[in-house]
């Protein structure tokens, strides 16, 4: 049996990041999502011999990126994601872009999001759910442009019977912008009414807009989410 060595490339602290994707399409680097040396995480290549980095693809000057996406099949970087009030993308791609464009169209009114495609790149299956649902799964055929739902995740839950999260802001003792969501009842003013306060555990975490569990003795809940 081959005896394999491993070796240290890089070492992070616990106010560091480094979250390797994918390799390069050459096979040669690493593309990654770091904070190291900066405030906020970008999408950088590095290599991974000794973990250094090589160039920045991509940086938010507000917020962490997330994540990084990408084409099998065509050998191309499709988008990066980050979250402000909600989820957004930066295209790298227009192809990509044309794409999402088109379910976002398709789905009025809910966050979108492809969790699987086939190996052709030409039928995904599509996350669609908003802050009152967790919505739907769908079949997306992109070359005949059909939406096909394939399944309602929790019926029994109607959308029109649930509280929307609003996205809010507001100013902390020490002059810090503190940002969180809001979920006020149905049919009150929102006025004279008791409050839940549910922070987000950290210093990494941060809560997101979409639907969450909520008990219907929460006539308010407050979400502070970090940036």
């Amino acid at each position: 049996m081959r005896r394999v060595r491993s070796r240290s490339v890089s070492t992070t602290n616990f106010r560091e990041a480094l979250s390797p994707q994918f390799y390069t399409f050459d096979n040669k680097n690493l593309y990654a999502i770091s904070n190291i040396g900066r405030d906020k995480a970008a999408v950088v290549t590095i290599d991974p011999t000794n973990g250094k980095e090589l160039e920045k693809l991509y940086e938010n000057p507000d917020v962490d990126v997330d994540a990084l996406a990408y084409s099998k099949k065509r050998k191309v970087i499709t988008f990066a994601t980050f979250t402000t009030a909600k989820q957004e993308r930066k295209f790298f791609d227009s192809e990509k872009r044309e794409d999402v464009t088109k379910l976002v169209e398709k789905l009025p009114g809910y966050e979108v999001e492809v969790s699987a495609n086939d190996k052709a790149e030409d039928k995904f299956i599509v996350v669609a759910s908003n802050d009152r649902t967790p919505g739907t799964r769908n079949l997306f055929d992109l070359k005949s442009g059909n939406l096909t739902k394939l399944v309602e995740v929790a019926p029994w839950l109607k959308e029109n019977e649930l509280a929307p999260m609003k996205p809010i802001e507001y100013q902390s003792r020490d002059g810090l912008t503190i940002h969180g969501y809001l979920t006020l009842p149905l049919g009150r003013e929102a006025k004279n009414l008791p409050v839940v306060i549910n922070p987000h555990g950290g210093p990494w975490f941060r809560d997101t807009w979409g639907s969450i569990p909520r008990c219907n003795f929460w006539p308010i809940a407050v979400t502070p989410s970090c940036r």
